[in-house]
């Protein structure tokens, strides 16, 4: 009784060591030319226990992706604004870097991998949709009509993320943290709040030139 007990509050001791190892060598190593049994040699565990875990490399993979949006999201204080919940992260956007290297190597792994990219990008269309709905619920209704749409801001911005781990891949040298956040809270600024003219404004009517014209 002892020993089982000890081995099941051993399992997510294991389970998390195997993620942690799994995200270190997907991105130092890449997805595909790591193999189970590598992995299963470097933990010191059979493949059998690593299929105890994990269904297979791609839920692996998954999950491994899964637990780095998870750190992501902790990053967002409780009761921060749109635009602090949004820019905030993008602070910390060099703690990142493996998070977008994961994500390129589950997008190319998508491309001859159908349980890849169906697992993946199942997981990313519900975390946007997440996401989105979060904001939409923190805020009155009346507020929503000076905001950009939620669905198709979340998706532009974590596009930005994964196209931000290509030019890194590229080896292009970027804008600091700080400069990423700044950039991305112009994109959650109310709509009355960028500068727009204002229709209701006085404008100069056709008979009624305006003074350059004048």
């Amino acid at each position: 009784m002892v020993e089982g007990s000890t081995a099941a509050a051993d399992a997510p001791t294991t389970r998390d060591s195997l993620l942690e190892l799994a995200a270190e060598r997907f991105v130092a190593d890449g997805y595909v030319r790591t193999s189970v049994r590598d992995l299963a040699r470097e933990s010191d565990r059979t493949t059998g226990a690593l299929y105890g875990h994990f269904r297979n490399k791609a839920d692996l993979l998954a999950e491994v992706v899964a637990l780095r949006i998870a750190e992501l999201e902790a990053q967002v204080p409780p009761g921060a604004s749109i635009a602090e919940g949004i820019a905030g992260p993008w602070r910390r956007n060099d703690d990142r870097v493996a998070l977008r290297a994961l994500l390129l190597e589950g997008a190319a792994a998508s491309r001859r991998d159908d349980t890849i990219r169906d697992r993946l990008g199942r997981q990313q269309a519900e975390k946007l949709a997440e996401w989105a709905e979060l904001c939409r619920a923190s805020i009155e209704p009346s507020e929503l009509e000076s905001l950009p749409d939620l669905d198709a801001l979340f998706t532009l911005v974590w596009a930005i993320q994964l196209g931000t781990g290509v030019l890194e891949a590229y080896g292009i040298d970027l804008p600091d943290a700080q400069t990423w956040a700044d950039m991305i809270a112009r994109l959650v600024e109310p709509r009355d709040g960028r500068g727009a003219v204002d229709p209701s404004e006085d404008q100069p009517s056709e008979d009624q030139p305006s003074a350059e014209k004048a």
